[in-house]
């Protein structure tokens, strides 16, 4: 039996405002699957939408006659349909008019207390989409200087809902950056060279510190929460009892990590950073340099329970000069670098290294480094955060793991490396307690993983240490458990076997491929009537089961 969310997508991708095929759009896969959502996915050209009770269009689509006049027609029989970046033709569903393309803006929120555009704080920096303008339909929220951004319309016994904006290409596009060309002669690059955000608009006052200015909330994150929420709620209209797959166990609201990075090679301080993460109880992640510690030491992580991981360096000069240390010329930007240095770290940890943040956050091109890590088998990545204390927080746009796409090749293929966004480095030297606290705060409203970095070079500081276990505290007290980098990326892709089946009988049936303790999945409460454990997500509320699921086995849900 068909799954009630359908969305459809063109193998030919979409038309970019270049004239070139972008297939970033193909990125709705991601989105979807990291949210949870169960849905079937239709290629045009379409003939049917049987079974379907809410259809997704992911990008604006040259949809022919043949294919407006049924989706007209289902929306008009009761169905509902969500179109992102614009209407795809389909003006009169949408109750609103198309004005042509739309390059970058700013989504203001008109109907603050409506279900779909609630709850939204950030900039909204969006890119890309068309310039929509309500006519029949009612205007949601807007975008600065170009349109309606968000339009809801009552169209015979159905609902549509139009988003302008290109919401899925603005997350691929905040997320993966833009291209960063080589270094030329003994210059410092950064990951942050290549940021889409605005260091201008997109960041925000630290309460209580408002001469700080840090990218405070993530925005992307925030527009993934518009695409899951026009989806709940076209679901409630329609009368259909989504499932959701929580993002973490037992209902756990969000999660806290810590990574180190081993600049500077001092053991005895690595030692002493060691054992105050065991004074505090958690385990961490150790990205190190090739040749810093000794193999005493990372076996010494590793019984505890940690993690130990690699700091690719390749930040020192690019090119040959008298300026160069002997010792740090062969440190260069490059795919065999890299394999040499993961294998120096593998051989001394004694087990396979699978994590990986760059020296400084270092990064060159776009999307190449994450094919590297592919190929080596290096499955976590850490490198997207920030190395100053002006970008601090979430100038990448998101506290969410995230998987790469490649937008560039026919179907959006992804590539399999989990990415964890870095927030804000070594409280009390790039950032206050107050400012942490933010972070972490940010990080559980979202529901996501608040990242921590920890140098052992500094863990001498008084004030560092007591920031360390300050945090920790923190963020205990939210409920947020300290996991490696290692136990996220193992939960993320076990998570993403599991699937959901409806059976005749109107019950879900859950399956995964690999076993998942605590598993949590939230019923969508159509009613309002739910009972049991009850639990509010993106302003909905849903029933929430909490079970093991054993890789293979199907179960069904309880009273699905």
């Amino acid at each position: 039996m068909s799954l009630p969310l359908c969305v459809i997508t063109d193998p030919d991708g979409q038309t970019a405002p270049d004239g070139l095929r972008y297939h970033g759009g193909f990125y709705i896969r991601e989105i979807l699957a990291h949210a949870g959502i169960p849905y079937d996915e239709v290629e045009r050209p379409l003939s049917s939408l049987d079974g379907s009770r809410v259809v997704l269009l992911p990008w604006h689509m040259p949809l022919s006659k043949s294919e407006r006049t049924l989706l007209a027609g289902f929306v008009e029989s009761g169905g509902a349909l969500i179109g992102l970046g614009g209407m795809s033709g389909l003006d009169d569903v949408f109750g609103a008019a198309d004005r042509g393309e739309m390059a970058d803006g700013y989504v203001q929120v008109a109907a603050k207390d409506h279900p779909v555009t609630s709850g939204f704080n950030s900039s909204l920096h969006c890119f890309g989409g068309r310039r929509i303008r309500a006519a029949d339909g009612t205007a949601l929220a807007r975008v600065t200087g170009a349109s309606d951004g968000v339009v809801e319309h009552r169209a015979g016994n159905g609902l549509a809902i139009a988003v302008g904006p290109d919401v899925v290409r603005t997350i691929v596009q905040i997320q993966q950056g833009r291209p960063i060309p080589p270094a030329i002669g003994p210059t410092r690059i950064d990951v942050i060279q290549g940021l889409a955000l605005d260091l201008d608009r997109d960041r925000s006052p630290v309460p209580g510190e408002e001469e700080n200015l840090v990218f405070l909330e993530p925005i992307a994150d925030e527009f993934r929460e518009l695409i899951i929420k026009a989806v709940l709620y076209a679901c409630r209209e329609c009368g259909v009892a989504l499932p959701v797959l929580w993002y973490w166990p037992d209902n756990l609201p969000a999660v806290a990590h810590m990574s180190h990075d081993s600049d500077g090679g001092d053991e005895a301080l690595g030692w002493s950073l060691l054992r105050l993460t065991q004074e505090v109880d958690i385990r961490t992640t150790w990205c190190n340099m090739a040749g810093h510690y000794l193999p005493a030491f990372y076996r010494a992580i590793q019984d505890y329970g940690s993690e130990v991981a690699l700091h690719y360096d390749a930040q020192t000069w690019q090119t040959a000069s008298d300026d160069q240390k002997p010792d740090t010329a062969h440190l260069k930007w490059g795919y065999d670098e890299l394999a040499g240095q993961l294998k120096t770290v593998t051989e001394a940890a004694g087990r396979p290294v699978t994590t990986n943040k760059n020296h400084t956050l270092r990064w060159q091109g776009r999307l190449e480094f994450f094919r590297w890590c592919e190929r080596l088998g290096i499955t976590l990545e850490q490198s997207r955060g920030p190395n100053t204390p002006y970008t601090n927080g979430f100038p990448f746009g998101g506290c969410h793991p995230w998987f790469p796409i490649d937008d560039e090749a026919p179907g959006g293929p992804p590539i399999d490396v989990l990415e964890v966004n870095l927030t804000v480095q070594d409280i009390h030297k790039r950032c206050s307690t107050r400012l942490a606290h933010c972070f972490a705060d940010r990080a559980f409203d979202h529901h996501g993983i608040a990242h921590f970095l920890f140098h052992p070079a500094h863990v001498g500081d008084p004030a560092v240490r007591g920031g360390l276990r300050e945090i920790v505290g923190y963020t205990r007290d939210k409920g947020m458990p300290w996991w490696t980098a290692a136990r996220i990326d193992a939960w993320e892709r076990a998570r993403r076997t599991v699937r959901f089946r409806l059976r005749d009988n109107g019950a879900y049936e859950v399956s995964a491929g690999a076993n998942l303790e605590g598993a949590t999945v939230l019923l969508l409460d159509i009613k309002g009537d739910a009972h049991g454990d009850v639990v509010e997500r993106y302003g909905f509320q849903f029933r929430a089961v909490t079970i093991d699921l054993e890789g293979g086995r199907s179960v069904e849900l309880p009273g699905g």
